[in-house]
Order: C-alpha cells, then structure tokens, then sequence
C-alpha cells in the first residue's frame, strides 16, 4: 500500500494484521493504518464484517483485491 488508510468498522468482529500486529476489529472502531504497510483483514464472526476504507488519494478500483472464503 502506498498511501495510509482509515477503516471504520461498520458491523461484525474480525483480527487486522498490520505488518505482522495483530489488531482486533470491532464496531466502530477507527483504525490508521500507515502507508507502506502490509494488511490482512480476516472475519473471526459467523455474521458479515463490513467497514469503510478511506484514503487519500484515491486508488484505481483495480489496485484491491477481495478474496472471500466459503466455510
């Protein structure tokens, strides 16, 4: 990631891995995560994890990718 980011959980529980640190996500939580960083966002609940990510600048809709796991 080249620019930071701010995710604000909407709804569900998940773990966030910043650079290796684990962080347990919540609703309405706000969490920084610097730029240059390696991220990884797992939901850890039976219901939907939803949050917002806002960055400044934007990036291409194509720059993300979303990997859902079926259990």
């Amino acid at each position: 990631m080249t620019n930071s980011e701010i995710h604000y959980i909407l709804d569900g529980q998940g773990l966030l891995y910043i650079d290796g640190i684990p962080v347990d996500i919540y609703p309405d939580q706000l969490i920084y995560i610097p730029a240059g960083s390696v991220q990884a966002t797992y939901n850890t609940a039976d219901t939907d994890l939803k949050f917002l990510i806002m960055n400044q600048p934007a990036r291409p809709e194509n720059s993300t990718e979303i990997l859902e796991v079926k259990k």
